[in-house]
């Protein structure tokens, strides 16, 4: 029978990075092969990106399990949880800033094809009928910014209230470093 390794602070940031940074590659992944909405049985280059997704998802189930194993006065630890806290921020800054940049940029280019159709003699009904719905480019981003915000407000809360509230961590990425019941005060 195989020993059990016993976990140290290292095995539990590795965890947590590969977990935070991993679980956002798989969603994009799952968002990549939904948005297409075609069948790509035949395509080998489907099968790889498939393959690969398979195996991020093995490991993320991997470290989950070493952040599962971790007792909770040791999560709990509100320096921890703020040094979490801020690195979440400024985390979730920079996915709403790409998220709003490729929302700018589909914009851009839509009313350029628009700009560009138009001088070659299309009318607005033409071009309609020609350029895809902008807003099914746009709905995953607009999705996300609108998933986002809201925990990023939350942490943000928690943060600047010195780490005292773990209440607002409470549906957030970040909701496994409030304390148990049991070890509440």
């Amino acid at each position: 029978m195989k020993e059990e390794k016993t976990l140290d602070r290292d095995d539990f940031n590795v965890a947590q990075r590969f977990v935070c940074h991993i679980g956002p590659v798989i969603a994009a992944l799952n968002g990549i092969t939904e948005e297409l909405e075609c069948n790509f049985a035949d395509d080998d280059a489907f099968a790889k990106i498939a393959g690969f997704q398979s195996w991020l998802e093995s490991e993320v189930e991997k470290h989950q399990s070493i952040l599962d194993r971790v007792p909770r006065p040791l999560i709990g630890q509100p320096s921890d949880a703020i040094s979490a806290a801020i690195a979440k921020v400024d985390k979730l800054k920079k996915e709403i800033f790409l998220h709003e940049w490729a929302l700018e940029n589909l914009a851009n280019i839509y009313g350029a094809n628009i700009e560009l159709l138009m001088h070659k003699g299309f009318s607005l009904f033409e071009i309609d009928g020609i350029l895809p719905d902008e807003s099914i480019q746009c709905a995953p981003h607009f999705d996300a910014v609108r998933e986002l915000k809201p925990e990023l407000e939350k942490i943000e809360q928690f943060v600047s209230g010195g780490g005292e509230n773990f209440e607002l961590l409470s549906g957030t990425s970040l909701a496994h470093f409030a304390p148990a019941p049991e070890f509440a005060e």
